[in-house]
């Protein structure tokens, strides 16, 4: 309710999410290159867009959640690994 409300509060939280959205990115971006894998090589794994999968790297949109395990299998990486930050898993 506060973010219809207030406007600062509403801005913060639209940060964090670009924020958050741009760490995917980041990180989807970084496993695809450590597997050796191209854009269009990923796509055709995980059996999605290739322009999905652009949005996605430069934080342009979130995935769905089957989306994200999709490209979890296809870089043979288990869910958890894509959607968090390995630097801070113990």
């Amino acid at each position: 309710m506060r973010h219809f409300c207030d406007a600062g509060f509403s801005r913060s939280e639209q940060r964090k999410d670009e924020l958050s959205r741009r760490a995917l990115g980041a990180r989807l971006r970084r496993l695809r290159e450590r597997a050796g894998l191209t854009q269009n090589e990923l796509a055709d794994k995980a059996k999605v867009g290739r322009a999905t999968i652009s949005r996605i790297e430069n934080g342009k949109m979130y995935a769905h959640t089957v989306t994200l395990r999709r490209l979890a299998k296809a870089l043979n990486i288990n869910l958890v690994e894509l959607i968090t930050d390995s630097d801070t898993i113990g």
